[in-house]
């Protein structure tokens, strides 16, 4: 039977087979090592030999006929039940949560490798990356590089870039409207609204800045990179951005000291998902 158990060092839960009680390996969470405990299986005492449990072993005790007994047996048993699933919702909630969180964590990446694809695919179509965002000629944002990729997600998506307006700007009448159909793919399923009408806002921006990939309006490719793929950063996520996804806006080099949990991640526990320019996926650690 699978039973629950906590890393001692960081605290990371995970389910453990009995079988495997006494046995040590690595933590999936830190990589530490760690010992599996021996956990001990509850048995009932069997009574002692020779008691006697019937009500006539106590003198002066009413005597409860076979109707009562069995009522006040059934409603034992409903009870007993109630607290038995309390107790089991209690035991288990840990397990649940620890489940959940890397459900999400999970979903997460895997809507960066989609990004990842879509921005592939635009490169191979333009020959560049697509720009952090349009300027008109007065140099105000336009649009954003998440509704330019729009036609390289599938079929709903291009839809709805067909919908969108490239000659207004993202906050026009028009394409204020199409804020709210943000595709779920723009959406970390742990980055849960602060209030009404956040449920629009990106969980996943680019790093905008002289040297990154994104520089701006300017576009580059992946040959103008002459750093280590595996180590160029192209998306990252985070939490409670307050960035409409159609909004031309991001993170810029600019800002010194982030933090994971601050202005990068924030949806998991200790560590945060990033889109390389490899188109893979890596969970960096606090």
């Amino acid at each position: 039977m699978p039973l629950p158990f906590a890393c001692p060092h960081c605290g990371e839960m995970t389910l453990v087979e009995d079988e495997f009680a006494g046995h040590s390996g690595p933590c999936i969470g830190c990589g530490r090592t760690i010992v599996v405990p021996r956990f001990a299986s509850p048995r009932p005492a069997a009574p002692a030999a020779g008691t006697v449990t019937s009500a006539s072993a106590y003198p002066g005790m009413p005597q409860v006929n076979p109707r009562q007994r069995f009522l006040f047996l059934t409603l034992l048993g409903v009870g007993t039940t109630v607290a038995v699933i309390a107790l089991l919702a209690i035991l288990f909630r840990p397990v649940l949560d620890y489940s959940r969180a890397n459900s999400h964590r999970r979903q997460c990446a895997a809507n960066l490798r989609t990004i990842g694809v879509a921005l592939l695919s635009y490169e191979q179509k333009y020959g560049s990356l697509p720009p952090a965002f349009v300027e008109d000629k007065d140099g105000n944002r336009l649009h954003s590089w998440r509704v330019l990729i729009l036609p390289f997600l599938g079929p709903e998506e291009r839809a709805l870039y067909d919908e969108y307006n490239l000659k207004e700007s993202w906050d026009s009448p028009q394409n204020r409207l199409l804020a709210d159909k943000i595709p779920a793919v723009f959406r970390c399923p742990a980055d849960e609204p602060e209030n009404p009408g956040s449920e629009n806002e990106t969980s996943y921006l680019v790093i905008v800045g002289k040297g990154t990939a994104f520089p701006g309006t300017t576009t580059v490719s992946r040959k103008d990179i002459n750093d280590d793929h595996r180590q160029t950063i192209y998306v990252v996520e985070a939490n409670a951005t307050r960035i409409l996804w159609t909004e031309p806006n991001d993170l810029t080099d600019v800002m010194q000291g982030w933090q994971i949990g601050s202005e990068l991640g924030g949806n998991h526990r200790r560590g945060v998902n990033v889109l390389l320019s490899t188109g893979e996926v890596r969970f960096l650690p606090e």
